[in-house]
């Protein structure tokens, strides 16, 4: 269901930094394969600009309103950035509670001191130690957004 609020002139709102937009989406890579998709029941609903997607994505967000769809490609520069060999640890096997989860490919996430959360992708498990990707997950793709808007508020 689209829900359409309009300014005090009756247009309806548009999308701009600080709006609150709901939206159902799916992103993809360039060879089809769906990374994330939110395509029924409750939208995704987020604020404009607060960190929910990349600035560079954000930026396909400005100007939608209620009923609006749009597909674009973001690529690495514009997305979630390009892989840092940096953001490879190694971390110690007995850091880990559930040794189940240490398979290659799995996401876990990881609660930094500040209480926020940061994902990391276990490539290798090596002996005792757990080879851990802090990149993000889509670091180096260009990436294909599909969205459709169901409604966008003003900011508050």
């Amino acid at each position: 269901m689209i829900h359409t609020q309009s300014d005090a002139q009756g247009i309806p709102m548009k999308s701009d930094r600080g709006s609150e937009i709901s939206l159902y989406y799916k992103l993809s890579l360039q060879d089809g394969t769906v990374v994330d998709e939110v395509s029924s029941g409750e939208p995704l609903t987020f604020v404009v600009g607060d960190g929910t997607f990349p600035a560079g994505v954000d930026q396909l967000f400005y100007g939608l309103q209620a009923g609006d769809s749009k597909q674009d490609t973001v690529t690495p520069d514009n997305g979630w950035g390009y892989p840092d060999p940096g953001n490879i640890q190694y971390l110690l096997e007995s850091d880990f509670p559930d040794a189940q989860m240490l398979t290659p490919g799995n996401i876990i996430e990881f609660t930094l001191p500040n209480d926020e959360a940061l994902p990391g992708t276990i490539l290798a498990v090596e002996d005792e130690r757990i080879k851990v990707d802090f990149n993000p997950p889509l670091a180096g793709h260009a990436v294909t957004i599909d969205v459709t808007v169901v409604e966008v508020k003003a900011g508050t």
